[in-house]
């Protein structure tokens, strides 16, 4: 948690593949992440379509290419989304007592190749359990795992200068 305490901005490229039983193949989406110290994350979509994710404090951006405006969403706190957003900024941050505010943590691993899987406290909410695995500073797969079965599993490569 240290090391990614550390990290003041990051960009890096995703490739996300989504399994739900309300899609008869998998949807993976691939682009750019962007982090940006305190609270600022950002998703470029570049395959198979066009969209940018611009979540800053509670503020939610979506733009959609070919879209004529950009949709502004406040994020109830809270929520499902609001849950999934904190753990991944917290995680960023190295933010342990966030963490644990919201979710049942276990870390494994050494600095080189380690692991941490996040329960929500909260049952009402449709995620099991979220999991990241790093290397050193580095969060290099994430993986959402939903109550109804469906999950998300999203790998991070090097980073981007």
């Amino acid at each position: 948690m240290h090391l990614l305490s550390e990290v003041q901005s990051s960009r890096a490229h995703f490739v996300e593949t989504r399994h739900s039983s309300m899609l008869k193949k998998p949807l993976v989406v691939s682009g750019l992440l962007v982090y940006r110290r305190p609270d600022r994350l950002e998703k470029h979509v570049q395959a198979p379509f066009i969209e940018s994710i611009t979540i800053e404090g509670s503020r939610v951006t979506v733009a959609r290419g070919g879209a004529h405006a950009d949709r502004v969403i406040a994020l109830p706190a809270g929520g499902t989304a609001h849950a999934l957003i904190e753990s991944l900024r917290a995680t960023l941050a190295g933010d342990l007592g966030s963490l644990e505010r919201h979710f049942a943590v276990a870390v494994a691993g050494t600095r080189g190749a380690w692991s941490m899987s996040l329960t929500p406290r909260d049952a009402t909410l449709p995620v099991v359990r979220v999991e990241f695995a790093g290397k050193d500073s580095r969060i290099q797969r994430i993986e959402v795992l939903e109550s109804g079965g469906d999950r998300t599993v999203t790998t991070i490569d090097d980073e981007v200068r």
